[in-house]
């Protein structure tokens, strides 16, 4: 029998207190691995987690706030700066809106395994700044295609150049072995502001970190599925098979 390769991360890899930790996360694309959509979901009010409401005051698709989406969103050996820019037009007024990356082909993490989330955002000029304000994760049952929103506890008002960082998950990580991470939402917020400028941002290098309870690191290694759209993916389990692509 012939020899063959599968793709094998470690077994545990995660976001710690050290911001070097999320630069050792591997460069997975869990969810939407190209050709993200511009979703703009309404104002809600997620059904699990930190429950924030995730105002929209704007119709973020009617304008061009959003842009220079990149393809894949996730990072790339060579590509840490795959995300997405935001930009405004010279207005006065709070701008707020919610931006939702999710569904097609994907690995698509475990709710039991996932751990944290991580990205770097970069604040482009000194005028008045875009910021995250809320996240969320969009999570979906394997066998049902429920769908609910986890709202994390982030509550942010900063839009200076930094890693941010969300690492309190366990209600997540509670949820049963048939639900997966299918997508995230980020709220983002321009503050009021007598600076008629135009602030522009942009948001990079977006991870999930993972914690596979009872495995340590070094010599345990998971082994990553098939990249395959949501209903492949969907249709595999339930008919009891896992697929796994052998590397070339």
């Amino acid at each position: 029998m012939a020899n063959v390769n599968f793709q094998a991360i470690p077994a545990n890899s995660y976001t710690q207190s050290a911001d070097s930790t999320h630069y050792n996360l591997p460069l997975i694309p869990w969810f939407r691995s190209s050709g993200q959509p511009a979703d703009y979901p309404n104002e809600f009010v997620p059904h699990i987690g930190t429950k924030h409401t995730f105002v929209s005051n704007i119709d973020a698709s009617a304008y061009n706030y959003v842009y220079n989406k990149t393809d894949s969103f996730w990072p790339e050996e060579g590509n840490f700066d795959n995300g997405f820019s935001l930009q405004s037009p010279r207005v006065s007024g709070h701008r707020q809106f919610n931006y939702r990356i999710s569904g097609g082909k994907g690995h698509w993490i475990p709710c039991p395994v996932f751990k944290t989330l991580s990205w770097y955002w970069s604040k482009e000029n000194n005028s008045s700044a875009w910021y995250v304000k809320h996240v969320a994760l969009v999570l979906r049952n394997v066998k049902t295609d429920e769908e609910k929103i986890w709202g994390a506890g982030m509550n942010n008002t900063n839009g200076n150049s930094r890693l941010i960082k969300i690492t309190e998950t366990n209600e997540v990580r509670a949820m049963g072995p048939d639900w997966f991470v299918y997508g995230v939402i980020f709220n983002i917020l321009r503050p009021q502001t007598s600076d008629l400028t135009e602030p522009k941002a942009r948001l990079v290098d977006f991870r999930l970190g993972y914690l596979c309870n009872g495995l340590g690191g070094g010599a345990y290694r998971l082994i990553v599925p098939k990249q395959m759209t949501w209903n492949n993916f969907t249709s595999a389990l339930n008919s009891g098979q896992m697929k796994y692509e052998p590397i070339p």
